[in-house]
């Protein structure tokens, strides 16, 4: 089979966890910030607006690209909210997903799961890391992003 000629990435739309930790930047505590700690970051779903967002971006797919379904394959990470998405940009019609680990976010871990607040003391090692090289940091439990970018390779290796 050849490379495809096009390649087209969507990102999810705007998840429960992106509302929670644009509050936790800012410094707010939000008030449904459990929905962030208490569940895996793959069982993050979309907000109202991720929803609308994948909308959109199916509106933009039909109208520009012939929509999904006249795509040679689909490919989904298994994160919930990045297949909530994919089920709106195809619609009741388009089926014939393949759900693939390599294409999903970076793997936070641990540390990921702990409130920001909270990190710099239960990980200070990881916190002065993440500070001085973002790119290499490997959160407690999780990934750095050139463990991700091996991650697309070995995916784009079979497009």
């Amino acid at each position: 089979m050849a490379m495809p000629n096009d390649l087209v990435l969507v990102r999810h739309g705007q998840s429960e966890a992106n509302i929670i930790q644009k509050a936790e930047k800012a410094g707010h505590q939000h008030p449904r910030a459990d929905l962030l700690n208490d569940r895996p970051d793959w069982q993050q779903r979309l907000s109202p607006l991720g929803v609308e967002q994948a909308r959109h971006a199916k509106t933009w797919i039909d109208e520009y690209l012939r929509g999904a379904g006249s795509f040679d394959a689909r490919y989904v990470s298994p994160f919930l909210r990045a297949r909530e998405t994919a089920a709106y940009l195809g619609g009741e019609t388009c089926g014939g997903w393949t759900v693939d680990d390599r294409i999903a976010e970076r793997s936070w871990g641990v540390y990921g799961i702990v409130p920001r607040p909270e990190r710099r003391s239960q990980f200070p090692l990881t916190e002065r890391l993440h500070e001085v090289t973002p790119w290499y940091v490997r959160f407690d439990g999780g990934e750095s992003m050139p463990d991700v970018y091996g991650r697309f390779r070995d995916f784009q290796g079979t497009l």
